[in-house]
């Protein structure tokens, strides 16, 4: 935590409100407000003050496995650190650029990670070494090798895209809703066609996700009624999920834990059900995929103690049951010294789609 730094102090009505926001981003004020046994007013104040303050931003993920994007990447590595942090900085910023299939790119002093959207492996390879070239030619590489975790939709599981919501209620100790733990079985992809005023709408929804509706229908002149109908029609069909972000900087989290863990060929994902319900429920994680034989999460914790726990739990409920092939990968990263060269930025991506 950047010293002096003075972190934001919630009402309980504002922790309860916050909370709800992430855990149920699709609820309008009023439905929202009738699930928390909060006033209306008081929910449209807080939702209205935390979004000028920056504490909370809405966002539409564009599910763009259904698009023909075939392999999610998680890529993640060392940098060299005596680059100045001013020149490594605008590097990255470069490099993000450069990198049209990613939509997070965030990087610290010594490390940097990436998630991606690939339509086939080929890609995939393509982008691995232009990151190494890019990063060689800049004298950001290391004597330590960058991971790439690959995750092809039809033999993967996304328990996790970014809901918050674990994170908020561990740190406020909130009461969380019991939850089932999701299907493990895989999903079959399938292939969504849309009409040209259903893709504009798309892209309009995904590029500008708070412009209200009659301001995004001039911008791309279609009209308001259009925009609304398209737009139900797109969440659901689950082709755009909607997502309040908090600012978890602002609130006292001062570690993101990326953790990469490798699991042993003979145990199954349903084997490992314990271990998943335990990760769901009762960790402060805010995305997790997970594949037959390795799994890459991202948790947010308060401090290295707590980090410490989670973890040791974690591995305990594994490693019991031998789950576990070899040491997992985690990298800690200071969430004040954190910077988003790419932040839930999907523009580029969403170029790549094909009419």
């Amino acid at each position: 935590m950047a010293a002096g730094k003075k972190l934001k102090s919630y009402t309980e009505k504002e922790k309860q409100t916050l909370c709800g926001l992430v855990k149920y981003p699709d609820l309008n004020d009023r439905e929202l407000a009738e699930k928390l046994k909060i006033k209306h007013s008081t929910i449209t104040a807080i939702r209205r003050r935390m979004r000028s303050s920056n504490d909370l931003i809405s966002i539409k993920i564009p599910m763009l496995q259904y698009f023909g994007f075939e392999i999610l990447t998680i890529s993640y590595g060392k940098l060299n650190h005596n680059i100045a942090i001013e020149n490594k900085n605008m590097i990255m910023d470069k490099c993000s650029k450069l990198h049209n299939n990613s939509f997070i790119f965030c990087s610290s002093d010594d490390m940097a990670f990436m998630i991606s959207l690939y339509r086939n492996y080929t890609e995939v390879k393509k982008d691995i070494a232009e990151l190494q070239r890019f990063l060689s030619m800049h004298d950001l590489l290391t004597e330590e090798s960058w991971n790439h975790a690959l995750f092809p939709f039809e033999v993967s599981k996304i328990l996790n895209y970014f809901d918050y919501s674990p994170v908020l209620c561990r740190y406020f100790d909130m009461k969380r809703e019991s939850e089932k733990t999701p299907s493990l079985d895989y999903e079959t992809m399938r292939s969504v066609e849309l009409s040209a005023k259903e893709r504009a709408v798309l892209h309009g929804l995904v590029n500008d996700p708070e412009l209200p509706n009659n301001a995004l229908a001039k911008k791309i002149k279609v009209s308001r009624q259009a925009i609304s109908n398209i737009k139900q029609r797109l969440t659901d069909d689950g082709v755009i999920k909607s997502l309040n972000i908090p600012n978890i900087n602002e609130i006292g989290l001062e570690i993101l834990v990326l953790s990469h863990v490798f699991f042993n060929p003979k145990c199954m994902m349903k084997d490992r059900r314990k271990g998943i319900n335990y990760l769901l429920q009762e960790t402060p994680q805010l995305f997790t995929i997970t594949g037959s034989f390795e799994s890459v999460m991202l948790h947010s914790v308060a401090n290295y103690e707590e980090y410490n726990f989670y973890k040791n739990k974690l591995l305990s409920i594994y490693s019991t049951h031998s789950f576990i092939r070899g040491e997992p990968k985690i990298m800690l990263f200071p969430i004040s010294d954190l910077i988003f060269h790419k932040y839930y930025d999907f523009s580029s991506i969403m170029s790549l789609i094909k009419d």
